[in-house]
């Protein structure tokens, strides 16, 4: 199997590092290629006259007519380096002031309703967006303390222990959703991970079973348990290799 390499993502201020480059490389480009076309538009416009008052061009006026292409091409690709840096740039910082408004007012949501959970839930969404997860863990947790059945945010608060492979925390919040929707196939898929994770198949193998049987045409459910049965089948050979040995 090939393992595929981690994408790597920039950063706000790796994106802006990454336009501005394109931008200086791309007005270098123009500079030179209009440099040469202009350059060698004077040649052709003096090959012109030689041509009209003798008959005949030199080998430079060959050379300048034919490279004369390759200026206007250099032109016309830093043209759209040039547009297309201020393109990315723009987005990124459209991106960036959105992502700071959003928070800004989910931080007023909560000043002005601070017993809200959704507000909590909500801003805890965005914090693990953002890869902040010990402040998102702390608005789920504080969501889940004003709402105990608020399923959104045990679950986001679940997200963050399998993410952190706390797994027995994990396990609570996913063991207090089905208490509560015993009929939530995610739930049930997401439990038998934690408890794959934690080697434990066996409790692990009736989890993938109810999350395949409670949503049928979901591939990955039915993935995973087939990926979980041929681990239990390895086991089991490994361990009867193990007796005859």
């Amino acid at each position: 199997m090939v393992t595929k390499k981690p994408i790597t993502r920039l950063t706000p201020q790796q994106n802006l590092m990454a336009a501005g480059g394109v931008l200086v490389g791309g007005w270098i480009l123009t500079s030179i290629g209009n440099s040469m076309t202009n350059a060698l538009n004077s040649m052709r416009f003096g090959c012109g006259a030689q041509s009209l008052f003798t008959g005949s061009q030199s080998s430079d006026c060959f050379w300048g007519t034919n490279i004369l292409p390759f200026g206007q091409f250099l032109s016309g690709i830093g043209s759209l380096a040039i547009v297309g840096a201020l393109i990315f740039g723009g987005l990124t910082l459209y991106i960036m002031h959105k992502s700071y408004s959003a928070m800004n007012s989910l931080n007023l949501a909560i000043e002005e309703d601070p017993g809200n959970p959704e507000a909590y839930n909500n801003r805890a969404h965005a914090y693990r967006l953002r890869k902040e997860y010990d402040r998102a863990l702390n608005d789920f947790s504080k969501a889940i303390e004003l709402d105990e059945n608020h399923v959104a945010a045990r679950f986001g608060r679940a997200s963050i222990y399998i993410t952190k492979k706390d797994w027995d925390n994990a396990l609570e919040d996913l063991n207090k959703i089905l208490t509560h929707n015993p009929h939530n196939a995610v739930a049930y898929n997401a439990r038998g991970a934690v408890l794959e994770n934690k080697h434990d198949f066996e409790k692990a193998l009736p989890d993938y079973e109810r999350a395949a049987a409670l949503e049928p045409a979901s591939l990955l459910y039915k993935q995973n348990l087939a990926k979980l049965k041929a681990k239990i089948d390895i086991d089991k050979a490994d361990a009867r290799v193990g007796k005859d040995s």
